[in-house]
């Protein structure tokens, strides 16, 4: 806060436990909760759920200045959402196959290049997005760096309210995105039956 630096051994570490929630303990332990909620839709919505009040209430906490009394806080609220997205990898591929055998179940066409292609697209327009409002949100809070050094070239009295910048960005922005998406994913059409159905079918139809 005096100086602008960043400690790059709190970063370090909290990079650390970000990786290890996001790529190695939510990825194995995504197929067998899987499994236990009984289909991958459910999975990936309860996941984006809980990823949504998590931004929710690291944004709140800023609010009410308990990300500032201890870095615990702070911790625990980026690990939820970290954790959901690695946990979100396994469901969300098998949500892709599904909407591919859908296609055959309803048209009896396969058209298993063009959803793989459209979710493809999906994922860079999520990313350009993505990219664009960091860049946007950083200058407009006055987050300004040396691009050789990382120097914060910045104002000292700015931090605070860069803080305030940070936080919207990793905590209101996202949990508005995941209440969307949680609205969207209400309308997926395959339920139990209607996978029980569609995997006799599109199985069938590979017979033949």
């Amino acid at each position: 806060m005096t100086t602008g630096a960043v400690d790059s051994e709190k970063f370090g570490m909290m990079s650390m436990v970000s990786t290890m929630l996001s790529m190695l303990v939510g990825t194995l332990i995504a197929l067998p909760l899987m499994k236990k909620v009984g289909s991958p839709n459910k999975l990936y919505r309860t996941l984006v759920f809980m990823q949504m009040l998590g931004c929710g209430a690291l944004y709140v906490c800023q609010l009410l200045g308990l990300l500032e009394m201890s870095p615990v806080v702070y911790f625990v609220l980026v690990a939820i959402p970290a954790f959901c997205v690695g946990t979100s990898f396994v469901p969300g591929e098998a949500v892709s196959i599904e909407c591919m055998d859908y296609e055959i179940y309803l048209n009896g066409k396969d058209k298993s290049a063009l959803c793989n292609a459209a979710v493809i697209f999906i994922g860079k327009v999520q990313s350009a997005v993505a990219t664009a409002s960091i860049g946007i949100v950083l200058t407009a809070v006055g987050y300004i760096v040396d691009s050789e050094t990382d120097t914060f070239l910045g104002s000292l009295e700015s931090i605070p309210t860069m803080l305030d910048g940070f936080v919207l960005l990793m905590g209101l922005i996202p949990c508005i995105c995941a209440l969307i998406s949680w609205l969207i994913w209400r309308g997926y059409p395959i339920d139990n039956n209607v996978r029980k159905d569609m995997q006799a079918t599109v199985l069938f139809s590979f017979q033949r």
